[in-house]
């Protein structure tokens, strides 16, 4: 209940825009590591490891670093949960030329491809779904995406495993100066 609480507060300040404080540039290492602190208990629980490479370790986005955190949060926790037992989610950046993607990894199922055009909307959780969950996160992490001009793309892996990731314009993303 406390997390539906959580999440219902955290979608009503972010379609009032309360939680913005303007688009600066933000050390995505150290999003990723705050993230990873507030899920130590379930990451060791799941003994599920967090991984961070370099070139994601030393970046910076332009986003509001209070939202992009609630993005990374909310995708980060869905990969632990459908992640095996003593496996990894990753977290990388890729160069996509006009645009680059910051990606959140994991060797989970995936989501059916059926459900993929619905698993956004408000409430829905897939029939893969694992441990407590609303339906909200990914309907979160899209409206926190756009606000700094990004999109969220969910891709199933070859093999098995989900790319869940925020593609956001070149500029929008650099290496640390």
């Amino acid at each position: 209940t406390s997390r539906l609480v959580e999440q219902l507060l955290d979608l009503a300040r972010e379609e009032a825009g309360a939680s913005a404080t303007g688009n600066r540039w933000s050390s995505l290492g150290a999003v990723v590591r705050m993230v990873e602190e507030e899920m130590r208990i379930d990451l060791d629980r799941r003994a599920v490891r967090l991984e961070l490479d370099r070139k994601a370790a030393s970046t910076e986005v332009r986003a509001d670093e209070a939202s992009l955190t609630l993005a990374l949060r909310n995708l980060i926790r869905n990969a632990v949960e459908h992640a095996p037992e003593q496996s990894g989610v990753f977290v990388n950046v890729t160069d996509r030329g006009a645009s680059a993607a910051i990606q959140v990894l994991d060797t989970g199922p995936g989501i059916p491809p059926d459900e993929l055009p619905q698993i956004r909307e408000r409430f829905v959780r897939g029939r893969r779904a694992k441990g407590p969950g609303s339906g909200l996160g990914l309907s979160i992490v899209e409206l926190v995406a756009a606000r700094f001009e990004a999109v969220l793309r969910l891709t199933n892996r070859p093999g098995s495993g989900l790319e869940a990731s925020l593609e956001l314009p070149s500029e929008a993303i650099r290496a640390k100066p």
